[in-house]
């Protein structure tokens, strides 16, 4: 879509479910996808002579669900999560064969409990990620220095798994995103203990942005059930509501962006995507 009159510029046809997309430091677009027969990391190349077209350029296989989530490391080197309850690390191979592709350096397993629900993962810092699994209730903090050894765990944290309940803030904070009435953690990814829960009448919190103006949005679902994305105000560990636009959706809110001029964008469930001018 174009950002500046909401219209589409182009479609890519593929016939798997998306879960995340993003860009790379390369300006390539990676796709997560799933479906019965295929589970896999799809990469496409801007062409420069006119952005509405997309090349696909790879495939990288041996997820054996769906993909969840994927986040670039450094460059030339991707983690990625899954419903099989993995992760696995990609790297180039260097040798400028078949153009350079990745290639599976690594898979760690993060859950061995079975279930329906996708390992979630979010960089923290510079040195370490988070890798939550909703079987087991817990995080998982992997140091990315040595080889993604464990370096912590987190215990009883109920979340949603959703690509963007998960938000490194500020500070050292991780905020989670809570569901079934169990609000909003803030998590020191330092120390790598709960610090409080805050906002536990909300029933579920599927997505989390922190605004330019150091406010923070999310998707959720609020006390009365309704799909509305609420604005907060961070101070002294504990967040202040300060706006809301209740029945934002007719569905749960997986994402949301700041855009230009004061905008921003949310998609949902209901396979809406809106944009919203934000109001001060």
């Amino acid at each position: 879509y174009n950002k500046d009159t909401y219209e589409r510029d182009t479609m890519i046809d593929i016939f798997e479910y998306i879960f995340y997309i993003t860009q790379l430091s390369d300006n390539n677009i990676i796709a997560c996808c799933g479906s019965s027969g295929s589970n896999l990391l799809r990469i496409y190349k801007i062409n420069n002579s006119s952005h509405m077209d997309y090349d696909l350029i790879q495939k990288l296989e041996g997820h054996k669900d769906w993909v969840w989530k994927v986040i670039e490391i450094e460059k030339n080197k991707l983690i990625s999560s899954s419903k099989d309850k993995t992760i696995k690390i990609w790297e180039k191979n260097g040798l400028g064969f078949f153009g350079n592709p990745y290639i599976c350096k690594k898979t760690i397993i993060i859950s061995n409990k079975e279930g329906n629900k996708p390992i979630n993962i979010i960089r923290v810092s510079e040195n370490e990620i988070a890798a939550y699994s909703y079987e087991d209730k817990y995080i998982k903090f992997l140091d990315i220095k040595s080889d993604f050894n464990e370096l912590a765990t987190i215990s009883n944290i109920i979340s949603s798994c959703d690509p963007n309940s998960m938000y490194a803030f500020q500070n050292n904070i991780l905020l989670v995103g809570g569901l079934d009435s169990n609000g909003l953690y803030l998590i020191d990814s330092k120390k790598h203990e709960i610090i409080s829960v805050v906002n536990s009448n909300i029933k579920e919190i599927n997505s989390i942005l922190k605004l330019s103006n150091e406010n923070i949005l999310i998707g959720c679902k609020d006390e009365n059930g309704k799909c509305s994305i609420i604005e907060y105000k961070f101070d002294n560990n504990d967040f202040i509501k300060i706006n809301s636009k209740e029945n934002a959706h007719n569905n749960d809110i997986y994402a949301l962006i700041e855009i230009d001029n004061g905008k921003i964008a949310s998609c949902s469930g209901d396979s809406d995507i809106i944009i919203w001018k934000l109001d001060n």
